[in-house]
């Protein structure tokens, strides 16, 4: 099963609507549904907030997310070398870091991790009351990542 088919799932389990969620979690029911249809990405924060309103699924919730957006060779190399990569992470600048694990990716998983950060950009302009001030922005960066070769 998908995250997005869990998320909707652990939902109506729940007995919550989408807008019932959205109440519940700070996030646009209409950013909830594209979510549960597919169409877009769920970020670290809706994850976040998935597991806050619904604790006793944050097993469930975190193994699909991490299965559909993760990549396994990550994972991998986690596990495999969980103690260099956190003395990696604690020596290395944020940048650096980055590009160590960014380099290791195909393409289009670059697309997909660079649309996530987009995602998250706009949830955050939409909480910030200036998703109509920068949906113009948003958008020449989607497109600019449509470009990626």
């Amino acid at each position: 099963m998908s995250f997005n088919e869990m998320m909707k799932k652990v939902r109506l389990e729940a007995g919550d609507s989408l807008r019932g969620l959205s109440d519940k979690t700070g996030i646009n029911f209409s950013y909830i549904d594209k979510i549960e249809r597919g169409t877009r990405p769920a970020n670290f924060d809706v994850l976040e907030k998935l597991i806050e309103t619904y604790p006793n699924k944050k097993d469930i919730l975190l193994r699909e997310y991490i299965n559909e957006y993760i990549p396994n060779f990550l994972l991998e190399e986690l596990k495999e070398n969980s103690d260099i990569v956190t003395s990696a992470i604690k020596n290395l600048d944020t940048q650096s870091v980055f590009e160590m694990f960014f380099q290791r990716l195909s393409v289009e998983d670059r697309k997909e991790l660079l649309k996530n950060i987009v995602d998250k950009l706009e949830f955050q302009s939409y909480k910030k009351g200036t998703i109509e001030e920068d949906r113009e922005e948003l958008e020449v960066i989607r497109k600019e990542i449509e470009k990626l070769k």
